[in-house]
């Protein structure tokens, strides 16, 4: 698998990757005292994981300074400080995330001290930080710290552990590590049949990544097979957790729209952009990267007007967007400015080439083709049966 395959499989599916960190969020019951600090942090809480990061940044802020007005609070306040990062890292402020991942790790460790299961968390939460904004040797750094901790805390099997084994899976998946990424995907798999069983949702983020594996190493049978698996997991978990579940159904879109079976995968898509909780501000990045892989497979099955429309809809989702990921945006702008160009639209085609090149040039982002024309052109005319 070439490494324009194996970028290609992690920018489409980039929105999944954001899940793979367990325990991101922290309750704070077992500890709380102050039930109005409570309730800011749960209602802040659930708008985070339906992606409602606008109403979860306002009322986690607001948690935060309930926990500050109070003396003695400081594991309630590193709580939400950790819960606020997580809604900036959703919305793509690595800035500010990592200004309240770095601040909750450090209550933490005035609080509990090294080794405890919260400062073990907000390793696991810098870890990934540091992931997506490219540092993975600060990554890998927290992600082993916070296995120690877990190993020591729990012992070798526990879903703790599980879940940081899956963390450091996908990071050796992106800088392409194959060998260690299926080591530590196939520990945490195990961990997760032996701990909460097979069928358990908890088990399915390591799954996907391993079918990222597989798709890397081009097995894209293998990679079909088990993701199917994911989609099951989800649909038959007993709490439904629709955000996870549209990504799975992105994912697998993404594997069989590798396996020319558009069809097949723009459905996929459109179910996932159903399945997606609508957020208050129209700000998700994921919904985003949705409306944009729908339109491309709109536009290869030749429906030009419905792939403008779909391409124009993609547009203001990564518009509303403070930081939207620079390369999905500079391969949209190309997209959709070749399709104008291509239905006679020149003027607004320039407009777009010039926004792309602008977004290439501040992103250092290197001259590049379509991004599938060269899968396209092996696909042929005809869609695979």
């Amino acid at each position: 698998m070439s490494s324009n395959s194996a970028s290609r499989w992690r920018r489409l599916c980039a929105a999944f990757f954001t899940f793979v960190v367990t325990n991101l969020w922290s309750t704070g019951t077992v500890y709380a005292q102050d039930a109005e600090w409570l309730r800011l942090n749960t209602a802040g809480l659930q708008a985070l994981r339906t992606g409602d990061f606008g109403t979860a940044i306002d009322t986690l802020t607001q948690a935060i300074k309930r926990a500050e007005s109070l003396n003695g609070h400081e594991k309630e306040l590193s709580a939400s400080l950790n819960n606020i990062g997580a809604a900036y890292q959703s919305l793509g402020d690595f800035s500010q995330a990592s200004a309240y991942l770095t601040r909750a790790l450090e209550l933490r460790l005035d609080e509990y001290g090294p080794r405890h299961r919260y400062t073990a968390q907000s390793h696991n939460n810098l870890g990934r930080l540091m992931e997506l904004k490219g540092a993975t040797a600060k990554a890998e750094e927290h992600y082993k710290f916070a296995l120690v901790s877990y190993r020591f805390l729990f012992g070798n099997r526990h879903p703790h552990v599980a879940a940081t084994l899956n963390n450091l899976g996908s990071l050796y998946l992106g800088i392409g590590s194959i060998g260690l990424a299926e080591i530590a995907l196939t520990e945490a798999i195990d961990i997760y049949e032996a701990t909460v069983g097979a069928r358990h949702p908890a088990i399915a983020p390591a799954i996907g990544n391993f079918a990222g594996l597989l798709y890397q190493t081009g097995r894209y049978d293998e990679a079909e097979k088990i993701y199917w698996r994911v989609v099951e997991l989800y649909k038959t978990a007993p709490q439904s957790d629709p955000a996870r579940a549209a990504m799975a159904y992105n994912n697998l879109g993404v594997i069989l729209k590798s396996k020319c079976r558009f069809r097949e995968a723009a459905a996929l898509f459109a179910r996932a952009l159903d399945t997606l909780p609508e957020s208050a501000d129209g700000r998700d990045p994921r919904r985003a990267s949705l409306l944009y892989n729908l339109a491309r497979l709109t536009e290869r099955e030749g429906r030009y007007a419905d792939a403008l429309e779909g391409y124009a809809h993609a547009l203001d989702a990564y518009d509303k967007l403070e930081y939207p990921n620079a390369e999905e945006l500079f391969s949209l702008l190309n997209d959709y400015a070749e399709l104008l160009q291509e239905t006679g639209d020149d003027a607004q085609a320039k407009v777009l080439k010039e926004k792309s090149e602008s977004v290439r040039q501040s992103a250092g982002i290197a001259p590049q083709n379509r991004a599938e024309a060269e899968q396209d052109a092996a696909c042929g005319d005809n869609e695979a049966a």
